[in-house]
């Protein structure tokens, strides 16, 4: 007994109208197959509804509820239809239509002329049901119309559309809910989100065709079908919440065949096509996943793992793998970064600006409410010393130099607001743009004092009074804009800001570390607040990492 015999018959079998020997031959291969007992199971609950359609009886009610229990009957038959082959649709109607003209025959005499014709009523919609899906294919009454999420993220000229409800590709809109049935198109060089009811983010990557296609065996159940282009997944751990969203049930479905991410996996699936030619790849960035494929007739199941890439098209033996040292989220997918991403990154509180190729703009805050620094800001050297929190919320800074893990792009701003129990003699000093060879800092103790470094030796320095009254929090700010195709940097107080000055060419271009250092004891923050541009390439391996924590 081979797969396809086994689909074939698998219908026949959940009605029990197999001959013995045959029965026990499907019995022994859906012992031994994963896909078909997939099948099987998938099947199982409706089959037992299709046995119940003809035995439709009148049960003492009112006539109300006799309506509901026949309409819903005639809802769920049509659901049932939709989960056999096309040949056996036509076979089990039969079946139906005669087992329910046998069955009306002989109730003739003792049920009344409304039953009567609430059974030919189940017929008609059984028939129109099927003369439906061999003259128009998918349509709405066989397509439910479920909620599976809502667009989230538009990026160019991406068309939505639904064949089934007949709606040709439109113009997309943020926002949008997706249903079942929905397709997402994407141009050279769009991207689209769509974030699912459970948790669950889908990424469409550059002139890609994706569509959400309903499946037979329950209601919120659906295939993730990639005609063509790049499809991204981040899957959430199931939450042990009652009160939270249940995964929903669905897997992705390529030439490449079936890949079921397990939950806490990121996965990328990637299908180009070239005439009935293709390549296609599925990478699991983190977390695990099941590719089933079909090898010359045969079913094979292929287990990936973090950093492993199935392969298969043309000119390649089919269903290799790969080992990818690194494997990281493509760029396209930084484009896609929603506040709730790095909220997930950072412990400071977020406000997304805006996206490009380059990074995403972020403004990032760190005050009384922030409950951990120790992941965000990192001694240098490595050593015991933290950025903490003081009984008052304050964010107390000991004497030594911290990094932020981000190294940011320019244009860039940093503003501390000091506590107003920090005494005037206190030093401190913070800075941008540093490496080894550059970088902006600003020392504050009465006066704060700029300098700009570049190759090791000291390229400009300026002076602002600061810290005039003791009895106010002093807020000090260090900005590095963009000025005439470079960069201008100036510092400033709470009173006064400086002059700017013009930093030598190409010096905000590259990223580089922010920081921040106690030259005394007593040092605490109210406030500390970063604007600038997350790097793409910093991003997309923060971004790896999220289904590894």
């Amino acid at each position: 007994m081979d797969c396809e015999k086994c689909t074939e018959y698998l219908a026949d079998f959940l009605l029990d109208e197999l001959p013995e020997a045959e029965a026990v031959l499907i019995q022994e291969h859906l012992n031994l197959c994963p896909a078909c007992m997939k099948a099987y199971r998938e099947l199982k609950g409706t089959g037992k509804m299709l046995e119940a359609v003809p035995a439709m009886r009148p049960v003492q009610g009112t006539p109300d509820f006799s309506r509901a229990v026949r309409a819903e009957a005639s809802v769920e038959s049509a659901k049932i239809i939709r989960a056999l082959p096309p040949e056996k649709r036509l076979r089990v109607e039969a079946r139906r239509a005669a087992r329910l003209t046998k069955f009306a025959s002989q109730r003739s005499e003792k049920v009344s002329r409304s039953r009567v014709w609430g059974v030919v009523l189940a017929l008609i919609i059984g028939v129109t049901a099927l003369i439906l899906i061999f003259f128009t294919g998918k349509n709405s009454l066989l397509y439910p119309h479920t909620q599976l999420g809502a667009l989230s993220l538009v990026n160019g000229a991406v068309e939505t559309g639904n064949a089934s409800e007949g709606r040709s590709p439109r113009a997309a809109h943020e926002g949008e809910t997706i249903y079942a049935g929905d397709t997402v198109i994407t141009p050279e060089g769009g991207r689209a989100r769509i974030d699912l009811n459970d948790g669950t983010a889908l990424f469409i990557g550059p002139s890609s065709h994706v569509t959400l296609e309903p499946q037979s065996s329950s209601v919120d159940a659906f295939s993730i079908s990639v005609e063509s282009g790049e499809l991204g997944v981040n899957k959430p751990l199931a939450n042990p919440d009652k009160n939270a969203p249940r995964l929903m049930k669905w897997d992705v479905h390529s030439d490449l065949g079936l890949v079921l991410p397990d939950p806490g996996t990121q996965l990328f699936v990637n299908v180009t096509k070239n005439g009935s030619a293709f390549d296609g790849s599925a990478l699991v960035v983190s977390g695990s996943a099941i590719v089933v494929s079909r090898h010359a007739g045969t079913e094979v199941t292929t287990t990936l793992g973090p950093g492993s890439k199935y392969l298969e098209g043309s000119g390649q033996p089919k269903g290799r793998t790969e080992s990818v040292v690194g494997a990281r989220v493509p760029g396209w997918r930084v484009e896609l970064a929603t506040e709730a991403d790095l909220q997930r990154l950072f412990n400071g509180r977020v406000k997304l600006r805006s996206r490009s190729s380059s990074g995403v703009e972020v403004e990032l805050t760190y005050g009384r409410e922030t409950k951990q620094l120790t992941e965000d800001w990192l001694p240098e050297p490595a050593g015991p010393s933290t950025l903490s929190k003081r009984p008052d919320g304050a964010i107390a800074v000991p004497n030594a130099r911290f990094a932020h893990i981000v190294p940011f792009a320019g244009p860039i701003s940093m503003t501390l607001t000091l506590n107003r129990d920090v005494r005037a003699e206190r030093s401190l000093a913070f800075g941008a743009l540093y490496s080894p060879e550059r970088g902006v800092s600003v020392d504050v103790s009465r006066d704060a004092v700029m300098q700009v470094r570049e190759n090791n030796t000291r390229a400009h320095s300026s002076n602002l009074s600061a810290r005039k009254e003791s009895d106010k929090p002093e807020k000090l700010g260090l900005e590095i804009k963009t000025d005439r195709g470079g960069y201008r940097a100036s510092m400033s107080s709470r009173d006064e800001k400086s002059t700017g000055y013009t930093l030598p060419p190409n010096f905000g271009e590259k990223p580089g570390q922010l920081w921040l250092q106690g030259l005394s004891d007593g040092i605490a923050m109210d406030e500390i607040k970063i604007s600038g541009t997350i790097p793409s390439e910093w991003l997309s391996e923060a971004l790896s990492r999220l289904g590894k924590q």
